[in-house]
């Protein structure tokens, strides 16, 4: 395995002229078009019905070239994305809204969302004079929200149940940064680490029983000692779960979560672990979908997790809810109803 693959040059620049066809591809020539499932899925179903012709969508780019609220994303030179902003009314008020859309779903999961909306954060508190950014998305998107907390926004807001998509209810979430912060936090922020080493081609799996060598590792690497004191049991109870997700780079474990459920009333989570040198690049998320989707008709799916902020965010964000906590035992228990 090669563990010193360059990290990729992830930039922002103006649209050009172009563009007009790569964007027209993306957002309106590509039918079912992954992306529009995870940017507020339910603002688009009208435009899948009927999308935007060539000739029209050649009338409104034409000021897109000149419009500095929106740049195209790129990874080591190719267009990948667009980001856009809006100020809130009323003007000079101080309040922009953030948007970012990454079109090509092999370019989802390796941090290179949360480096383009942290570039597009200094750019426009570069060059507007915004108090708040604000950044909107819902609690299906789970690669979002974690974006926008590893790009320093806090959530805000949470609108339980405003959005209807695909026969449920989900919540609104919207993000906030404020520029004092922001500067705060650089002015005291430490050296950045060396960057870490891209993921090689990253499998998700379900069914696929590690050995105890690789579990025990594994472990032990996120500090889960309590486990591994007794790696037979350990192995015992991963083959024993209902369904066990893991992730391989290569031979290598890096991440796994596993349910326990009688199948039919309640499925609960009870371990979902990534190895340190892969976590904030999606790993998490993949292997969240895989080990819950032989559970979708269970109506209960359950999970206890720490006090951390971040876990908060990330369960929140893939629609749990938060159930009880400050009592005498530290931890968080998260529920979500499926149906």
């Amino acid at each position: 395995m090669d563990t010193h693959r360059s990290t990729p040059v992830v930039a922002l620049r103006p649209v050009e002229a172009g563009d007009e066809e790569f964007l027209w591809t993306w957002i309106h020539g590509t039918p079912d078009a992954e992306w529009k499932r995870w940017d507020a899925p339910y603002f688009h179903a009208a435009e899948q019905a009927a999308p935007m012709g060539r000739a029209a969508f050649a009338r409104s780019f034409a000021p897109w070239p000149d419009d500095a609220d929106r740049r195209i994303v790129t990874v080591d030179g190719a267009a990948i994305g667009l980001v856009t902003r809006h100020e809130e009314a009323p003007a000079g008020g101080g309040w922009w809204e953030l948007g970012i859309l990454l079109f090509d779903p092999s370019r989802w999961g390796g941090g290179i969302g949360t480096r383009a909306l942290a570039a597009w954060t200094e750019a426009t508190l570069t060059e507007t004079d915004a108090h708040v950014l604000t950044l909107t998305t819902w609690s299906g998107n789970a690669r979002m929200a974690g974006a926008a907390e590893r790009a320093g926004f806090r959530m805000s807001a949470r609108v339980p149940e405003s959005r209807a998509w695909d026969g449920r209810r989900w919540d609104s979430l919207r993000f906030a940064l404020l520029r004092g912060d922001h500067e705060g936090e650089q002015a005291s922020a430490p050296e950045p680490p060396a960057p870490r080493p891209e993921l090689a081609d990253l499998t998700v799996v379900t069914g696929r029983i590690p050995d105890v060598v690789a579990l025990r590792a594994l472990y032990d690497a996120v500090g889960w000692t309590a486990y591994t004191r007794n790696p037979d049991a350990l192995a015992a109870g991963v083959a024993g779960s209902a369904c066990v997700a893991t992730a391989w780079e290569g031979q290598e474990l890096v991440g796994l979560a596993r349910v326990v459920s009688d199948g039919h009333t309640i499925a609960y989570l009870q371990d979902v672990l990534v190895h340190p040198e892969r976590r904030r690049q999606g790993v998490a998320g993949k292997l969240l979908d895989a080990v819950f989707a032989p559970f979708a008709h269970v109506r209960q799916q359950v999970l206890i997790t720490d006090e951390e902020p971040g876990q908060r965010a990330f369960y929140e964000a893939c629609g749990f809810r938060q159930f009880g906590g400050g009592g005498p035992v530290p931890g968080r228990t998260f529920v979500r109803f499926a149906g």
